[in-house]
Protein backbone atom coordinates (compact mmCIF):
# COMPACT_ATOMS: atom_id res chain seq x y z
CA UNK A 1 0.00 0.00 0.00
CA UNK A 2 1.27 3.44 -0.96
CA UNK A 3 0.02 6.29 1.23
CA UNK A 4 -0.23 9.74 -0.31
CA UNK A 5 0.99 12.72 1.70
CA UNK A 6 0.25 16.38 1.35
CA UNK A 7 3.16 18.81 1.56
CA UNK A 8 2.13 19.50 5.16
CA UNK A 9 2.25 15.81 6.12
CA UNK A 10 5.60 15.38 4.41
CA UNK A 11 6.90 18.38 6.35
CA UNK A 12 5.54 17.02 9.65
CA UNK A 13 7.02 13.59 8.98
CA UNK A 14 10.39 15.18 8.33
CA UNK A 15 10.23 16.71 11.81
CA UNK A 16 8.95 13.70 13.76
CA UNK A 17 10.62 10.71 12.10
CA UNK A 18 13.86 9.60 13.76
CA UNK A 19 16.98 10.17 11.67
CA UNK A 20 19.81 7.72 11.22
CA UNK A 21 21.79 9.50 13.91
CA UNK A 22 18.82 9.16 16.30
CA UNK A 23 18.69 5.40 15.77
CA UNK A 24 22.43 5.12 16.32
CA UNK A 25 22.30 7.17 19.54
CA UNK A 26 19.31 5.28 20.95
CA UNK A 27 20.94 1.97 20.05
CA UNK A 28 24.05 2.92 22.03
CA UNK A 29 21.97 3.97 25.06
CA UNK A 30 19.92 0.76 24.91
CA UNK A 31 23.08 -1.37 24.84
CA UNK A 32 24.44 0.52 27.83
CA UNK A 33 21.11 0.21 29.67
CA UNK A 34 20.82 -3.53 29.05
CA UNK A 35 24.33 -4.07 30.41
CA UNK A 36 23.48 -2.00 33.49
CA UNK A 37 20.17 -3.85 34.02
CA UNK A 38 21.88 -7.23 33.73
CA UNK A 39 24.38 -6.21 36.44
CA UNK A 40 21.63 -4.92 38.72
CA UNK A 41 19.46 -8.02 38.32
CA UNK A 42 22.42 -10.27 39.02
CA UNK A 43 23.32 -8.25 42.12
CA UNK A 44 19.68 -8.49 43.28
CA UNK A 45 19.88 -12.28 43.11
CA UNK A 46 17.35 -12.70 40.32
CA UNK A 47 17.54 -15.78 38.10
CA UNK A 48 15.38 -17.40 35.40
CA UNK A 49 14.16 -14.28 33.62
CA UNK A 50 14.09 -12.80 30.14
CA UNK A 51 14.82 -9.15 29.37
CA UNK A 52 12.80 -7.74 26.47
CA UNK A 53 12.55 -4.32 24.86
CA UNK A 54 8.92 -3.38 24.24
CA UNK A 55 6.88 -0.31 23.39
CA UNK A 56 7.17 2.12 20.51
CA UNK A 57 10.94 1.61 20.21
CA UNK A 58 10.55 -2.11 19.61
CA UNK A 59 7.73 -1.46 17.12
CA UNK A 60 9.58 1.45 15.48
CA UNK A 61 6.64 3.83 15.83
CA UNK A 62 8.40 6.33 18.13
CA UNK A 63 8.68 10.04 17.52
CA UNK A 64 11.97 11.87 17.37
CA UNK A 65 12.88 13.40 20.72
CA UNK A 66 9.97 11.74 22.53
CA UNK A 67 11.17 8.30 23.45
CA UNK A 68 10.87 6.42 26.71
CA UNK A 69 12.35 2.95 26.33
CA UNK A 70 10.30 0.13 27.83
CA UNK A 71 12.41 -2.73 29.16
CA UNK A 72 10.48 -5.68 30.58
CA UNK A 73 12.02 -8.19 32.96
CA UNK A 74 9.84 -11.29 32.58
CA UNK A 75 10.22 -14.00 35.22
CA UNK A 76 9.34 -17.67 34.96
CA UNK A 77 5.78 -18.36 36.10
CA UNK A 78 6.73 -20.57 39.05
CA UNK A 79 8.06 -17.70 41.14
CA UNK A 80 6.96 -14.72 39.08
CA UNK A 81 4.79 -12.89 41.62
CA UNK A 82 7.38 -13.40 44.33
CA UNK A 83 10.04 -11.76 42.15
CA UNK A 84 7.70 -8.97 41.08
CA UNK A 85 6.84 -8.14 44.69
CA UNK A 86 10.50 -7.55 45.63
CA UNK A 87 11.67 -6.17 42.30
CA UNK A 88 11.80 -2.52 43.31
CA UNK A 89 13.39 -3.05 46.71
CA UNK A 90 16.15 -5.18 45.18
CA UNK A 91 16.92 -3.11 42.07
CA UNK A 92 16.69 0.47 43.35
CA UNK A 93 19.57 0.24 45.90
CA UNK A 94 21.82 -1.35 43.26
CA UNK A 95 20.99 1.45 40.80
CA UNK A 96 21.54 4.18 43.38
CA UNK A 97 24.93 2.71 44.31
CA UNK A 98 25.93 3.22 40.68
CA UNK A 99 24.82 6.85 40.75
CA UNK A 100 21.83 6.28 38.47
CA UNK A 101 18.92 8.71 38.71
CA UNK A 102 15.85 6.68 39.67
CA UNK A 103 12.12 7.41 39.96
CA UNK A 104 9.49 5.05 41.35
CA UNK A 105 6.26 4.49 39.45
CA UNK A 106 3.12 2.52 40.23
CA UNK A 107 0.77 0.54 38.02
CA UNK A 108 -0.60 -2.87 39.02
CA UNK A 109 2.81 -3.32 40.64
CA UNK A 110 5.56 -0.80 41.43
CA UNK A 111 8.26 -0.39 38.79
CA UNK A 112 11.39 1.67 38.22
CA UNK A 113 12.19 4.55 35.90
CA UNK A 114 15.89 5.24 35.40
CA UNK A 115 17.86 7.78 33.41
CA UNK A 116 20.64 6.44 31.19
CA UNK A 117 22.53 9.25 29.50
CA UNK A 118 19.67 11.40 28.15
CA UNK A 119 16.96 8.74 27.86
CA UNK A 120 14.50 7.45 30.42
CA UNK A 121 14.18 3.69 30.74
CA UNK A 122 10.95 2.19 32.10
CA UNK A 123 12.09 -0.99 33.85
CA UNK A 124 9.00 -3.12 34.40
CA UNK A 125 8.73 -6.59 36.00
CA UNK A 126 6.27 -9.16 34.70
CA UNK A 127 5.73 -12.83 33.99
CA UNK A 128 6.90 -14.95 31.09
CA UNK A 129 3.79 -16.57 29.60
CA UNK A 130 3.35 -18.48 26.38
CA UNK A 131 -0.28 -17.53 25.79
CA UNK A 132 -2.07 -14.16 26.31
CA UNK A 133 -5.00 -16.12 27.81
CA UNK A 134 -2.75 -17.09 30.72
CA UNK A 135 -1.39 -13.71 31.79
CA UNK A 136 -0.59 -13.21 35.47
CA UNK A 137 0.14 -9.46 35.57
CA UNK A 138 -1.26 -6.68 33.41
CA UNK A 139 2.01 -6.21 31.51
CA UNK A 140 2.30 -9.83 30.40
CA UNK A 141 0.27 -9.29 27.23
CA UNK A 142 2.52 -6.43 26.04
CA UNK A 143 5.05 -8.68 24.26
CA UNK A 144 2.16 -10.17 22.29
CA UNK A 145 1.03 -6.65 21.34
CA UNK A 146 4.54 -5.86 20.12
CA UNK A 147 4.72 -8.96 17.95
CA UNK A 148 1.24 -8.37 16.52
CA UNK A 149 1.98 -4.77 15.51
CA UNK A 150 5.37 -5.68 14.03
CA UNK A 151 3.71 -8.40 11.94
CA UNK A 152 0.91 -6.10 10.68
CA UNK A 153 2.63 -2.80 9.87
CA UNK A 154 4.90 -2.19 6.93
CA UNK A 155 7.79 0.24 7.17
CA UNK A 156 5.68 2.85 5.42
CA UNK A 157 2.76 2.30 7.78
CA UNK A 158 5.01 2.93 10.78
CA UNK A 159 5.36 6.46 9.43
CA UNK A 160 1.56 6.65 9.17
CA UNK A 161 1.39 5.78 12.86
CA UNK A 162 3.85 8.59 13.57
CA UNK A 163 1.61 11.08 11.76
CA UNK A 164 -1.44 9.80 13.63
CA UNK A 165 0.36 10.06 16.98
CA UNK A 166 1.44 13.63 16.24
CA UNK A 167 -2.14 14.45 15.23
CA UNK A 168 -3.58 12.94 18.43
CA UNK A 169 -1.00 14.80 20.52
CA UNK A 170 -1.75 18.01 18.65
CA UNK A 171 -5.45 17.86 19.54
CA UNK A 172 -4.74 16.70 23.13
CA UNK A 173 -6.31 13.22 22.92
CA UNK A 174 -3.15 11.09 23.04
CA UNK A 175 -2.87 8.70 25.96
CA UNK A 176 -5.10 6.21 27.76
CA UNK A 177 -4.26 7.54 31.24
CA UNK A 178 -7.06 8.95 33.40
CA UNK A 179 -5.81 12.53 32.91
CA UNK A 180 -6.52 12.30 29.16
CA UNK A 181 -8.86 9.34 28.60
CA UNK A 182 -7.84 9.31 24.97
CA UNK A 183 -6.19 7.13 22.35
CA UNK A 184 -3.28 4.93 23.41
CA UNK A 185 -0.34 4.37 21.10
CA UNK A 186 -1.43 0.75 20.64
CA UNK A 187 -4.95 1.85 19.63
CA UNK A 188 -3.54 4.23 17.01
CA UNK A 189 -1.32 1.42 15.67
CA UNK A 190 -4.37 -0.83 15.35
CA UNK A 191 -6.26 1.91 13.50
CA UNK A 192 -3.46 2.20 10.96
CA UNK A 193 -3.34 -1.59 10.67
CA UNK A 194 -7.09 -1.50 9.97
CA UNK A 195 -7.31 1.45 7.55
CA UNK A 196 -3.82 1.49 6.07
CA UNK A 197 -2.92 5.18 5.96
CA UNK A 198 -3.09 8.26 8.17
CA UNK A 199 -5.56 10.00 5.88
CA UNK A 200 -7.75 6.91 5.63
CA UNK A 201 -8.02 6.77 9.44
CA UNK A 202 -9.10 10.43 9.49
CA UNK A 203 -11.50 9.89 6.60
CA UNK A 204 -13.18 7.06 8.50
CA UNK A 205 -13.23 9.01 11.78
CA UNK A 206 -14.93 11.95 10.07
CA UNK A 207 -18.18 9.99 9.98
CA UNK A 208 -17.91 8.09 13.28
CA UNK A 209 -20.59 8.42 15.93
CA UNK A 210 -20.83 6.47 19.17
CA UNK A 211 -20.77 3.66 19.71
CA UNK A 212 -17.87 3.37 17.26
CA UNK A 213 -17.20 -0.27 16.42
CA UNK A 214 -13.95 -1.19 14.70
CA UNK A 215 -14.18 -4.69 13.25
CA UNK A 216 -10.74 -6.24 13.00
CA UNK A 217 -12.20 -9.31 11.36
CA UNK A 218 -13.49 -12.60 12.73
CA UNK A 219 -13.91 -11.45 16.33
CA UNK A 220 -17.18 -11.81 18.25
CA UNK A 221 -17.86 -8.40 19.83
CA UNK A 222 -20.83 -9.45 21.97
CA UNK A 223 -18.56 -10.10 24.98
CA UNK A 224 -17.12 -6.58 24.74
CA UNK A 225 -20.58 -5.00 24.69
CA UNK A 226 -21.46 -6.80 27.93
CA UNK A 227 -18.10 -6.22 29.59
CA UNK A 228 -17.81 -2.51 28.68
CA UNK A 229 -21.41 -1.21 28.65
CA UNK A 230 -20.36 2.44 29.06
CA UNK A 231 -17.74 2.53 26.30
CA UNK A 232 -18.21 4.92 23.38
CA UNK A 233 -15.72 3.02 21.21
CA UNK A 234 -15.08 -0.70 20.76
CA UNK A 235 -11.84 -2.06 19.35
CA UNK A 236 -11.22 -5.72 20.27
CA UNK A 237 -7.66 -6.53 21.21
CA UNK A 238 -6.50 -9.04 18.56
CA UNK A 239 -4.25 -10.56 21.23
CA UNK A 240 -7.04 -10.80 23.82
CA UNK A 241 -10.46 -10.42 22.10
CA UNK A 242 -12.30 -10.03 25.43
CA UNK A 243 -10.44 -6.77 26.06
CA UNK A 244 -11.55 -3.43 24.59
CA UNK A 245 -8.44 -1.47 23.55
CA UNK A 246 -10.58 1.69 23.33
CA UNK A 247 -12.19 1.33 26.77
CA UNK A 248 -10.39 4.43 28.05
CA UNK A 249 -11.64 6.74 25.28
CA UNK A 250 -14.08 9.31 26.69
CA UNK A 251 -16.92 10.98 24.82
CA UNK A 252 -14.95 14.24 24.83
CA UNK A 253 -11.82 12.64 23.37
CA UNK A 254 -13.79 10.74 20.74
CA UNK A 255 -15.72 13.87 19.76
CA UNK A 256 -12.49 15.88 19.55
CA UNK A 257 -10.86 13.23 17.35
CA UNK A 258 -13.89 13.06 15.02
CA UNK A 259 -14.29 16.84 14.68
CA UNK A 260 -10.55 17.40 14.21
CA UNK A 261 -10.48 14.66 11.54
CA UNK A 262 -13.40 16.31 9.76
CA UNK A 263 -11.78 19.75 9.94
CA UNK A 264 -8.40 18.44 8.79
CA UNK A 265 -9.85 16.60 5.79
CA UNK A 266 -11.66 19.79 4.81
CA UNK A 267 -8.57 21.96 5.21
CA UNK A 268 -5.23 20.37 6.19
CA UNK A 269 -3.10 22.57 8.41
CA UNK A 270 0.08 22.34 10.48
CA UNK A 271 -1.82 23.43 13.58
CA UNK A 272 -3.30 19.92 14.00
CA UNK A 273 0.14 18.39 14.71
CA UNK A 274 1.89 18.57 18.04
CA UNK A 275 5.17 19.92 16.68
CA UNK A 276 3.29 23.10 15.73
CA UNK A 277 1.18 23.31 18.88
CA UNK A 278 1.31 26.93 20.13
CA UNK A 279 2.54 27.82 23.58
CA UNK A 280 -0.29 28.84 25.92
CA UNK A 281 -0.70 32.61 26.29
CA UNK A 282 0.51 34.14 29.52
CA UNK A 283 -1.61 36.17 31.97
CA UNK A 284 -4.76 34.24 31.23
CA UNK A 285 -6.64 36.33 33.79
CA UNK A 286 -6.36 39.28 31.42
CA UNK A 287 -7.79 37.19 28.60
CA UNK A 288 -10.81 36.25 30.74
CA UNK A 289 -11.79 39.86 31.40
CA UNK A 290 -15.13 40.08 33.21
CA UNK A 291 -15.51 36.28 33.08
CA UNK A 292 -12.95 36.22 35.87
CA UNK A 293 -15.65 37.40 38.31
CA UNK A 294 -17.55 34.15 37.73
CA UNK A 295 -14.58 31.83 38.23
CA UNK A 296 -14.06 29.85 41.42
CA UNK A 297 -11.65 27.06 42.27
CA UNK A 298 -11.24 24.48 45.01
CA UNK A 299 -7.68 23.58 45.99
CA UNK A 300 -7.34 20.15 47.62
CA UNK A 301 -4.03 19.37 49.32
CA UNK A 302 -3.49 15.64 49.77
CA UNK A 303 -2.20 13.99 52.92
CA UNK A 304 0.54 12.01 51.17
CA UNK A 305 2.00 11.36 47.69
CA UNK A 306 0.01 9.03 45.44
CA UNK A 307 0.53 7.67 41.95
CA UNK A 308 -0.57 10.03 39.14
CA UNK A 309 -3.32 7.61 38.05
CA UNK A 310 -4.74 7.50 41.59
CA UNK A 311 -4.63 11.28 41.93
CA UNK A 312 -6.39 11.76 38.60
CA UNK A 313 -9.07 9.28 39.63
CA UNK A 314 -9.56 11.31 42.81
CA UNK A 315 -9.62 14.53 40.78
CA UNK A 316 -12.46 13.20 38.60
CA UNK A 317 -14.53 12.43 41.69
CA UNK A 318 -13.80 15.87 43.15
CA UNK A 319 -14.88 17.50 39.91
CA UNK A 320 -18.23 15.70 40.02
CA UNK A 321 -18.78 16.62 43.68
CA UNK A 322 -18.02 20.32 43.17
CA UNK A 323 -20.20 20.53 40.07
CA UNK A 324 -23.06 18.64 41.71
CA UNK A 325 -23.05 20.86 44.82
CA UNK A 326 -23.12 24.07 42.78
CA UNK A 327 -25.80 22.82 40.40
CA UNK A 328 -28.05 21.55 43.18
CA UNK A 329 -28.06 25.05 44.69
CA UNK A 330 -29.04 26.82 41.50
CA UNK A 331 -25.67 27.90 40.12
CA UNK A 332 -25.30 27.29 36.39
CA UNK A 333 -21.96 25.68 35.56
CA UNK A 334 -20.45 26.78 32.24
CA UNK A 335 -17.29 24.67 32.47
CA UNK A 336 -15.51 22.65 35.15
CA UNK A 337 -12.10 21.01 34.89
CA UNK A 338 -9.71 19.32 37.28
CA UNK A 339 -5.99 20.10 37.34
CA UNK A 340 -3.37 17.92 39.04
CA UNK A 341 0.07 18.71 40.41
CA UNK A 342 1.32 15.28 41.52
CA UNK A 343 4.70 16.58 42.63
CA UNK A 344 3.09 18.90 45.19
CA UNK A 345 0.18 16.57 46.07
CA UNK A 346 -2.39 19.05 44.83
CA UNK A 347 -5.72 18.76 43.00
CA UNK A 348 -7.37 21.94 41.72
CA UNK A 349 -10.96 21.97 40.43
CA UNK A 350 -11.70 25.16 38.47
CA UNK A 351 -15.26 26.20 37.68
CA UNK A 352 -16.65 28.92 35.42
CA UNK A 353 -20.25 29.87 36.19
CA UNK A 354 -22.83 31.95 34.38
CA UNK A 355 -22.79 34.00 37.57
CA UNK A 356 -20.98 33.34 40.84
CA UNK A 357 -23.49 35.51 42.74
CA UNK A 358 -27.22 35.25 43.28
CA UNK A 359 -29.47 37.80 44.93
CA UNK A 360 -32.68 35.79 44.51
CA UNK A 361 -33.67 32.41 43.15
CA UNK A 362 -36.87 31.87 41.16
CA UNK A 363 -38.90 28.84 42.20
CA UNK A 364 -41.71 27.68 39.97
CA UNK A 365 -44.66 26.02 41.65
CA UNK A 366 -47.68 24.08 40.45
CA UNK A 367 -50.65 25.37 38.50
CA UNK A 368 -53.44 26.95 40.51
CA UNK A 369 -55.69 24.33 38.88
CA UNK A 370 -53.98 21.69 41.03
CA UNK A 371 -55.81 22.42 44.31
CA UNK A 372 -53.80 20.37 46.80
CA UNK A 373 -50.29 21.11 45.50
CA UNK A 374 -50.97 24.80 44.92
CA UNK A 375 -52.32 25.21 48.46
CA UNK A 376 -49.25 23.50 49.96
CA UNK A 377 -46.97 25.75 47.86
CA UNK A 378 -48.72 28.93 48.99
CA UNK A 379 -48.76 27.97 52.65
CA UNK A 380 -45.08 26.99 52.55
CA UNK A 381 -43.82 30.27 51.16
CA UNK A 382 -46.24 32.58 52.99
CA UNK A 383 -44.55 31.40 56.15
CA UNK A 384 -41.03 32.25 54.95
CA UNK A 385 -39.54 35.68 55.62
CA UNK A 386 -36.93 35.19 52.89
CA UNK A 387 -39.58 34.83 50.12
CA UNK A 388 -41.20 37.38 47.81
CA UNK A 389 -44.54 36.11 46.58
CA UNK A 390 -46.06 33.80 45.66
CA UNK A 391 -47.66 35.29 42.56
CA UNK A 392 -49.55 33.87 39.59
CA UNK A 393 -48.02 34.10 36.12
CA UNK A 394 -49.83 34.43 32.78
CA UNK A 395 -50.33 30.66 32.53
CA UNK A 396 -51.83 30.34 35.97
CA UNK A 397 -48.70 28.90 37.60
CA UNK A 398 -47.44 29.93 40.99
CA UNK A 399 -43.97 31.46 41.36
CA UNK A 400 -41.89 32.80 44.21
CA UNK A 401 -38.55 34.58 44.67
CA UNK A 402 -36.32 33.31 47.48
CA UNK A 403 -33.30 34.94 49.01
CA UNK A 404 -30.72 32.08 48.90
CA UNK A 405 -28.84 30.99 51.98
CA UNK A 406 -25.62 31.14 49.97
CA UNK A 407 -25.45 34.24 47.82
CA UNK A 408 -22.08 33.30 46.30
CA UNK A 409 -20.67 30.08 44.92
CA UNK A 410 -17.57 30.52 47.06
CA UNK A 411 -19.55 30.73 50.32
CA UNK A 412 -21.51 27.61 49.38
CA UNK A 413 -18.35 25.66 48.65
CA UNK A 414 -16.64 26.82 51.84
CA UNK A 415 -19.58 25.83 54.04
CA UNK A 416 -20.84 22.62 52.43
CA UNK A 417 -18.18 20.89 50.34
CA UNK A 418 -16.04 19.30 53.05
CA UNK A 419 -19.07 17.68 54.67
CA UNK A 420 -20.03 16.17 51.30
CA UNK A 421 -16.74 14.30 50.87
CA UNK A 422 -17.10 10.55 51.34
CA UNK A 423 -15.07 9.16 54.23
CA UNK A 424 -12.72 7.37 51.82
CA UNK A 425 -11.93 10.70 50.15
CA UNK A 426 -11.82 12.78 53.32
CA UNK A 427 -8.99 10.73 54.83
CA UNK A 428 -6.86 11.42 51.73
CA UNK A 429 -7.39 15.20 51.85
CA UNK A 430 -5.25 17.35 54.15
CA UNK A 431 -6.92 20.71 53.51
CA UNK A 432 -9.46 22.43 51.26
CA UNK A 433 -9.22 26.05 50.10
CA UNK A 434 -11.77 27.92 47.99
CA UNK A 435 -10.29 30.52 45.64
CA UNK A 436 -12.07 33.21 43.65
CA UNK A 437 -11.43 35.27 40.54
CA UNK A 438 -7.83 36.27 39.96
CA UNK A 439 -6.42 33.97 42.64
CA UNK A 440 -8.31 31.00 41.17
CA UNK A 441 -7.04 31.62 37.65
CA UNK A 442 -3.46 32.36 38.62
CA UNK A 443 -3.36 29.15 40.64
CA UNK A 444 -4.68 27.15 37.68
CA UNK A 445 -2.08 28.73 35.42
CA UNK A 446 0.67 27.83 37.88
CA UNK A 447 -0.51 24.21 38.19
CA UNK A 448 -0.95 23.51 34.47
CA UNK A 449 -0.65 26.41 31.98
CA UNK A 450 -1.65 24.25 29.00
CA UNK A 451 -4.94 23.05 30.43
CA UNK A 452 -5.60 26.45 31.99
CA UNK A 453 -5.35 27.99 28.51
CA UNK A 454 -7.87 25.49 27.15
CA UNK A 455 -10.19 26.31 30.06
CA UNK A 456 -9.96 30.06 29.40
CA UNK A 457 -9.93 30.16 25.61
CA UNK A 458 -12.59 27.43 25.19
CA UNK A 459 -11.87 27.12 21.47
CA UNK A 460 -9.17 24.51 20.73
CA UNK A 461 -6.25 26.01 18.82
CA UNK A 462 -6.73 23.49 16.00
CA UNK A 463 -10.14 24.99 15.14
CA UNK A 464 -8.28 28.08 13.97
CA UNK A 465 -9.53 31.66 13.95
CA UNK A 466 -12.59 31.06 11.84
Amino acid sequence: MVCEHSSIEAEVLERIKPRKSDYEHVGQVVSKALKLIDEVLSEGGFTSYEVRIEGSYAKDTWLRGELDIDVFVLFEKDDCLGNVSVFVEKTVPALLRRGVRVELRHAQHPYVRLLVDDLWIELVPGCLVDDPDNIITAVDRTPFHTEYVKSRLTGEQRDEVRLLKSFAKGISVYGAEVSVRGFSGYLLELLVAKYGCFRDVLRAASSWKPPVIIDLGGIDLSVLFEKYPDSVMFVPDPVDPDRNVAASVSSRSLASFCLASRMYMRGPSRRFFHVYKPSPPSRLAWVMGTRLENTVAVLFRLERPESPSNVWGLASRMKRLVSSLLTSHGFKVVDVRPFVDSENNVVLVVVELESSKRSYVLREGPSVWDPERSLRFVEKYLARSDAFGPWIDDEGKLKVLIRPKHSTAASLLRERLEAMLPASMRKRVKSISVLEGLEAMETAEAVDPGWAAIFVLKRPHWLGDG
